[in-house]
């Protein structure tokens, strides 16, 4: 998993201003981010076009498949890998069931670190 979150991360957030802090936090870690898809349907089409290297599920997405669904997709299509994080952060319950979860830390570049 540590070299995941190194390229591309596929952002999945239906809540602009979570979606705005997560892109913020990925990108002071020097991450690329691709999105965010606030939909299943846009993230399947991104992960298609951007080819990202693992994805981050943050929250429930508007679309009509679960989180759950996404992530299966996501990897028998393209082998993309779905995190979720342990603690978002605003601070709301962590994770999202049937994903694995990721920890970010509060400071520095190594976001796969458990």
């Amino acid at each position: 998993m540590n070299d995941d979150l190194s390229g591309p991360v596929l952002l999945v957030c239906a809540d602009e201003a979570r979606a705005v802090r997560w892109m913020d936090r990925l990108h002071r870690a020097g991450r690329v981010v691709v999105g965010p898809a606030p939909t299943a349907s846009l993230a399947l089409t991104l992960a298609m076009q951007a080819a990202p290297a693992a994805a981050l599920l943050v929250g429930p997405n508007a679309g009509r498949r679960t989180n759950e669904e996404l992530a299966g997709e996501l990897q028998r299509l393209w082998g993309v890998p779905c995190y979720t994080p342990a603690l978002p952060p605003e601070g709301q319950a962590a994770g999202e069931p049937g994903l694995p979860v990721v920890r970010f830390p509060a400071e520095g570049p190594d976001l796969a670190a458990a």
